[in-house]
């Protein structure tokens, strides 16, 4: 059983490795994107919110 135990661990250790070494550090567009993105989405779903607190304010 333990034999088992280290052998899925070595496995999952060398694929953990395998996908850092993919990874590469975003360039500044990249993060400036995201975070365009990011902020417009929590604009769009504080917008949506306070349209249906108003029109619930308005009709209760």
């Amino acid at each position: 059983m333990a034999v088992k135990i280290t052998t899925w661990l070595s496995k999952k250790w060398k694929e953990y490795i395998r996908v850092l070494k993919l990874l590469k550090t975003p360039t500044r567009e990249e993060i400036v994107a995201a975070i365009k993105i990011s902020g417009g989405g929590i604009l769009l779903v504080g917008l949506i919110s306070y349209i249906v607190k108003l029109v619930f304010s308005l009709f209760l």
